[in-house]
């Protein structure tokens, strides 16, 4: 009897999400599991909600398609086509992954397919994603999102970032049945991703500024206190929405302000958490510094 195989991918999970460009729409967030095969069909559309033709960006394979751009520091890996690229942050180089894609059937529904595979992300963690739409060397269309490669206990790795699923259980923000006064959940997953980000961008650029304790949302490794920040992000960003829409009625009698009432102790607690945050950030980075400090020291050669 041969032995019993385990392949990674072998199971396609599938997917459809839409896209839609402009600064006024929230980046949607697509949801993968490091070490496993998830297939993706992604309808690009306008800002007026109409799918975008795809026929002017279909490429052959066999057709040539040089590396090209309008600016003689900075080119595009291809002058035609439909490109895909995923970085840990805006500045990384060269991207995590960045691959020609293709239209998912006929152009003209604008649908896109995308396959991540088992070895797409080096890590698991919250990726900034961009679909690029390419002609004559140039972007004509740019659709931003975000990805969160979720940690698994049969992929092994030494990264362990907290998740969307992980802050919306400490948040109590799991489903609309949370909140039987909303009916529906206080937090889109895009807010959580940018609190996610945020904290790591207040560690990063708050002194003292250590090249070998920079991190991204795949590698922090202080996740209790990553996590307590995050929500008080989310809290704040709670705060602001409810003081910006409160609006106090009275009827029959009975006063109502339902969302003025709720921004006091909602701003109290994101301030206190974000403060907690900097007062550990005070305490522990001066150790880490000190301690590289040392470290070096104890490798030189003394007289």
């Amino acid at each position: 009897m041969p032995p019993p195989c385990f392949c990674w991918g072998t199971v396609m999970a599938f997917s459809q999400i839409q896209l839609m460009p402009g600064p006024s729409t929230i980046r949607p967030t697509i949801q993968a599991t490091a070490g496993a095969l998830v297939n993706y069909i992604i309808t690009v559309k306008n800002a007026d909600g109409h799918v975008v033709d795809l026929t002017p960006y279909v490429v052959a394979y066999s057709e040539s398609n040089p590396p090209g751009g309008p600016c003689p520091i900075r080119t595009l890996p291809i002058t035609k086509g439909i490109l895909f690229t995923i970085r840990t942050h805006r500045n990384q180089f060269p991207a995590e992954y960045q691959m020609p894609v293709q239209p998912y059937g006929d152009p003209k529904n604008g649908e896109v397919e995308i396959v991540l595979k088992p070895c797409t992300f080096d890590n698991p963690g919250l990726y900034l994603a961009e679909l690029s739409l390419i002609t004559d060397a140039k972007i004509q269309q740019l659709y931003n999102f975000y990805i969160e490669a979720a940690p698994t206990l049969a992929w092994s790795t030494d990264r362990d970032p907290i998740t969307i699923e992980e802050v919306r259980l400490w948040a109590r923000d799991n489903s609309a049945a949370d909140n039987y006064l909303l009916d529906e959940v206080e937090y889109k997953d895009t807010e959580i991703v940018a609190a996610i980000r945020r904290a790591v961008d207040m560690w990063n650029s708050t002194p003292p500024v250590m090249t070998a304790y920079t991190y991204n949302p795949s590698t922090f490794p202080y996740r209790s206190q990553w996590l307590d920040v995050t929500i008080g992000f989310l809290m704040n960003i709670a705060s602001l929405n409810y003081l910006r829409n409160g609006l106090p009625s009275q009827a029959g009698g009975v006063s109502i302000d339902d969302k003025l009432s709720k921004y006091q102790p909602y701003a109290q607690e994101a301030k206190m958490r974000i403060q907690e945050f900097k007062d550990w950030m005070k305490m522990i980075k001066p150790q880490l510094n000190a301690d590289q400090a040392w470290g070096r020291l104890g490798t030189w050669r003394m007289p």
